[in-house]
């Protein structure tokens, strides 16, 4: 992997954590050395019960690579393309237990 794509990849994680940060204040990327974590296709801590992976392309990424998240939690896709707006995939039951926690969909403003 060239060091373009690297730095284009930790881009998108950050940009990630900086939305996220309202929601879970202490949000971060797994750095290189914390192998374990990437190992389970986990590329931010401190998001509860929520296991992203981050792919930050100039295409958006198929939704076959939802599988390389391998965590407990739930797991999510964040997909990043140049010059569209970025694409969350997760699996239906996952997202069923996430608005009957919610117990509300908000109106679209």
């Amino acid at each position: 992997m060239s060091k373009f794509s690297r730095d284009k990849g930790k881009r998108g994680e950050l940009k990630v954590c900086n939305i996220l940060r309202p929601t879970f204040p202490n949000v971060g990327r797994h750095l290189e050395f914390q192998a374990d974590e990437a190992a389970l296709g986990k590329d931010l801590k401190n998001t509860d019960n929520l296991d992203i992976q981050v792919k930050n392309y100039a295409k958006h990424v198929s939704v076959s690579k939802l599988k390389e998240v391998n965590g407990t939690g739930i797991p999510i896709l964040w997909s990043m393309a140049n010059r569209e707006k970025d694409i969350i995939v997760l699996y239906a039951d996952d997202f069923l237990k996430i608005i009957n926690d919610i117990g509300v969909v908000y109106n679209k403003d």
